[in-house]
């Protein structure tokens, strides 16, 4: 197999249902929330400013201030198909907690990932290359 053709597999199998959605499969719904609104585009993590993380587009410009780590991670990996809106949970600790599963989630992907390629790509050194390629293919990130 080749490097392209795994990275057309992997990226199917993601899409198939390997991957689960954030935030939707990994909170619970009787929780109370927040909600937000989104600006639909791209967005990366800036900088830390007096204890609170500046979110921005990928210009530069701030688009929203997160209270935590966790919470500009919840935001940032909720923005992965760009919604308009989102629901953030008010507890700090349930934010932690479901950040925490999906990196969980997203580090098994990588190890599942890194076993398929070693097997089937034998004769390749370029894992973290085509495991970032894929991730960007389907605009993932872990923080």
């Amino acid at each position: 197999m080749t490097e392209k053709e795994f990275t057309s597999e992997w990226v199917s199998r993601l899409q198939g249902g390997l991957l689960k959605n954030f935030p939707d499969d990994f909170l619970n719904n009787d929780l109370q929330f927040e909600e937000r609104t989104l600006p639909s585009i791209n967005l990366v993590m800036g900088e830390e400013l007096f204890g609170r993380y500046e979110i921005l587009d990928s210009r530069g410009n701030s688009i929203l201030m997160a209270e935590s780590l966790p919470e500009a991670k919840y935001i940032l990996y909720s923005n992965r198909l760009k919604p308009q809106a989102l629901k953030i949970p008010r507890d700090e600790t349930q934010i932690r907690e479901t950040v925490k599963s999906y990196e969980k989630h997203l580090d098994n992907i990588i190890r599942q990932m890194e076993a398929g390629f070693k097997k089937d790509v034998p004769q390749s050194k370029n894992f973290i290359t085509v495991s970032n390629g894929i991730f960007n293919l389907l605009n993932l990130k872990r923080y």
